[in-house]
């Protein structure tokens, strides 16, 4: 059916034309600066306002928003934090009860020389819930690692997609505004003055191939788990974990066929656990769990991006502890079942156990 069938498609051209990460794991040292809006960036580009439309036939066009980009020359290995600030897609078109179009933003990365086709970060993707609301958030927040030496360019993207609402069905076209004033601030990780200190990536060891998506029925999911080294001195850690979720409608079981049956909205807890740990893998002290995040994903909604952050104090876990274990927990707190999307692609030419190795800053 056209109109279920349309609003899948936020995360389906996501990986048709990137394969983007959709779980981000940052772990940083000064940590408040990391959590967008504490602190002045090292860099950052403001956007002017950025209308465009679609129509049936351009539906989930992507179009690079304007003044959004930024290069940065990076050594191989070297890395960049991005993260984007007051970025809102405001839907200008009166439309009526669930025809819920929906937007997806990208904050992507390439290097020059390749092909703008060939890119790697993140995105976010959520439907409007019309007619009441008009405007979406696309927060995001990720860390390229230059696999080798190069000048990098990044930008935001933005697509929005339609379901079988009566203007697209006629062959209308619907109006939409990035608003102005999205900011994409920029640091380079390591230099002095810069907001994040050192960076770490890491492998999904949970995830056994590219593009893995987990329907969640009932209980608690655990994502990312990793061990991260900690270095004395350190000030506070921030762990952020951001999370793509899809509450399962009519006929995404064609898609997820774990999915049949699902309709009606999902309720998700989401947070984030920190282990300290001797060197051995021994418990360094107690579990800290981080704040239990309640998110509502309506079925026109269908598709949301939870961001969870916890900051922890680095002298409070004693000398003792050398690293720790970080992981974040998904918890289907009721309704539909969900779909936890788990894929990401590397750029071209990188070994395949780098396939799944997604950021992680300390």
């Amino acid at each position: 059916m056209k109109m279920v069938s349309l609003s899948r498609r936020a995360p389906h051209m996501a990986r048709r034309r990137m394969r983007v990460a959709a779980i981000l794991t940052v772990i940083a040292n000064l940590a408040a600066a990391l959590i967008p809006g504490s602190a002045a960036p090292a860099f950052a580009v403001t956007t002017p306002e950025y209308n465009y439309s679609f129509t049936t036939a351009t539906s989930s066009a992507l179009h690079s928003v304007p003044g959004s980009q930024v290069t940065a020359a990076l050594a191989a290995g070297q890395m960049l934090y991005l993260y984007t600030k007051d970025l809102f897609n405001i839907l200008l078109t009166p439309m009526g009860a669930d025809d819920a179009p929906g937007t997806t933003f990208y904050l992507s990365c390439w290097k020059a020389g390749e092909s703008t086709t060939h890119r790697v970060g993140v995105y976010t993707a959520q439907n409007t819930v019309t007619p009441n609301e008009t405007t979406i958030d696309g927060t995001m927040r990720w860390l390229l690692v230059a696999p080798s030496a190069g000048s990098y360019t990044c930008e935001i993207q933005v697509g929005s997609y339609a379901r079988g609402d009566s203007i697209i069905e006629a062959g209308g076209r619907i109006y939409m505004r990035v608003k102005a004033g999205a900011q994409l601030n920029y640091s380079y990780v390591g230099q002095p003055g810069s907001i994040v200190r050192s960076a770490h990536s890491w492998a999904m060891s949970n995830v056994a191939s590219l593009g893995e998506e987990f329907v969640l029925w009932s209980g608690v999911k655990q994502l990312n788990g990793s061990t991260i080294p900690l270095t004395q001195g350190a000030g506070n850690l921030t762990i952020v974990q951001d999370v793509n979720l899809t509450t399962c409608i009519p006929d995404d079981h064609l898609k997820w066929s774990d999915c049949a049956g699902g309709d009606g909205g999902s309720t998700m807890r989401t947070w984030i656990e920190a282990q300290p740990q001797h060197s051995d893998g021994s418990a360094c002290g107690p579990l800290i769990k981080g704040t239990v995040k309640s998110t509502w994903i309506s079925r026109p909604r269908h598709h949301k991006t939870v961001n969870n952050t916890l900051m922890i104090s680095r002298s409070g876990m004693g000398a003792a502890c050398t690293q720790v274990r970080t992981a974040l927990k998904v918890e289907l707190g009721g309704g539909a079942q969900t779909v936890i999307t788990t894929s990401g692609m590397p750029y071209r030419g990188q070994p395949a156990d780098a396939r799944r190795r997604l950021p992680v800053l300390i």
